[in-house]
């Protein structure tokens, strides 16, 4: 478009001052911009070039023609003039439909392009919703089943603590962090048990000595009791005799001397007998 409109006001100048170099020179650029816009065009949309080939060459043609008079310094007539306006027109009015062509199908494609994007924004974010909610529901039913796995080894630890033994075991056989925890309780309680076991059995073992010490200090108490009896016995019977003794050793010394050294010699051994009772009570009340 820029260079149909050099070219249209390039001429009106050269109709105006024939002769000069510069408009001449301004109309034939604004030819070869028109003609350079075209080629590209031909690349990026055949059919579109082909709607403008023929205004374009027929625009061309007379360029040129109106390019050799103002070369040969013959001045250019409102027919020229007239003529390179309707060709012009005719060949922007084919480019401006083009344009508008473009233009259109441009928010047709945009249009498409929203429609789209939109539609594909939609279905992502319905693809999110659905995708949190699977997510959601997920993550929910694994709390739920934890909780619900993590409640029942609970519930086993507590029937076990509160029950009389603790040969009660979860004993999980499943694969996973709860199970490992489940095997973990069942080692402590093995070993709860074994030290409750080892206890019990302590406790047996102190309450038989404790009742063989009981036995053993009722058996001692006895014999300390029968012992002290049969020396206070041993004792008043002694005594008795002395007394007895005593009370007739007058007539005994009437008695032959025979008879009064055998006297004289229980007397003796009566006091040795007396002696050892002594010693053997004062050991039983040191012990």
């Amino acid at each position: 478009m820029a260079g149909g409109y050099n070219y249209n006001a390039a001429s009106g100048v050269l109709y105006m001052n024939p002769g000069k170099q510069k408009p001449l020179n301004s109309m034939n650029g604004g030819i070869k911009k028109m003609e350079t816009s075209i080629q590209r065009l031909k690349m990026l949309n055949p059919d579109n070039y082909n709607m403008i080939i023929n205004e374009f060459t027929t625009l061309k043609n007379f360029a040129s023609k109106l390019s050799s008079k103002a070369m040969n310094k013959e001045s250019l007539t409102k027919k020229d003039l007239a003529t390179r306006l309707r060709q012009w027109k005719a060949l922007k009015s084919k480019v401006l439909k083009i344009a508008n062509s473009i233009t259109t199908k441009s928010k047709e494609a945009q249009k498409e392009f929203d429609d789209y994007f939109s539609s594909t924004t939609q279905m992502i974010l319905i693809q999110m919703l659905i995708s949190g909610l699977v997510l959601f529901a997920i993550i929910f039913s694994i709390r739920t089943n934890v909780l619900k796995k993590i409640k029942s080894i609970n519930k086993q630890v507590l029937e076990i603590l509160n029950s009389d033994s603790l040969d009660e075991r979860i004993n999980s056989t499943e694969k996973n962090e709860l199970a490992d925890t489940a095997r973990t309780i069942d080692k402590i309680l093995d070993r709860a048990a074994d030290a409750t076991n080892e206890a019990s059995t302590l406790a047996k073992k102190a309450e038989l000595e404790v009742e063989k010490s009981h036995k053993q200090i009722a058996k001692n108490k006895a014999t300390i009791e029968l012992v002290d009896h049969m020396t206070t016995g041993s004792i008043e019977n002694i005594s008795t005799i002395q007394t007895g003794l005593a009370e007739n050793m007058e007539l005994l010394y009437d008695i032959g001397d025979k008879t009064t050294e055998n006297i004289s010699s229980m007397g003796e051994s009566t006091q040795e007998i007396i002696n050892s009772v002594d010693n053997v009570s004062n050991i039983l009340s040191d012990s």
